[in-house]
């Protein structure tokens, strides 16, 4: 409500929910989380990086984070080609896709990190669902998906210190003790 505040001086609803109805925006939502993101969440990131990373692993030293970055740059190449048809429908200039293609692809490796970072995919589809579908109230439209993409990011980038049950340990090797407090763990 502040950013749209300090974006239109006043706060009243964005005229995309007059337009449509809230009834519309919600179904929209309800559409993009159960089908197409939790779709593409499952093949791009769920299987094809997964799958990806298992495969190339293999032929690279213990310890090498070079099978991953190729798993992600291959399944985030494929999850922007993967969008053509849809840029095709929208009747796009041609001098448009090579941009379009790179947002895809930045889009997917945010989506990527997500998942990664938080190892759970139901978070990545929520945030690809929510900047699918621009839910904004009080700003414009363009304003809510890049707000809702830099607080997964946000999100993904402080999960491992969100609080544990205790006696769990987080990703980063960090255990929560009965006190409440954290203490590396030893290896």
């Amino acid at each position: 409500m502040l950013i749209g505040l300090g974006v239109r001086g006043s706060l009243f609803l964005d005229d995309w929910w007059y337009e449509h109805g809230a009834t519309y925006i919600v179904g929209l939502l309800l559409c993009r989380l159960f089908g197409g993101t939790l779709k593409e969440e499952l093949i791009f990131r769920g299987f094809l990086l997964n799958q990806l990373f298992l495969k190339l692993r293999s032929h690279f030293p213990v310890g090498s984070k070079k099978p991953f970055f190729l798993a992600l740059l291959i399944s985030q190449v494929f999850f922007a080609l993967a969008h053509i048809p849809c840029q095709l429908r929208k009747r796009l200039p041609l001098r448009d896709y090579p941009m379009q293609m790179v947002c895809l692809f930045a889009h997917g490796v945010g989506f990527a990190f997500i998942y990664h970072r938080t190892n759970n995919l139901l978070i990545a589809v929520g945030v690809h669902s929510l900047v699918c579908t621009p839910l904004s109230l009080f700003l414009p439209q363009t304003a809510g998906p890049m707000i809702v993409m830099a607080t997964g990011l946000m999100l993904a980038v402080f999960w491992p210190l969100l609080p544990l049950k205790a006696g769990r340990t987080s990703r980063c090797g960090w255990k929560r003790l009965d006190s409440g407090s954290f203490s590396p763990t030893s290896s």
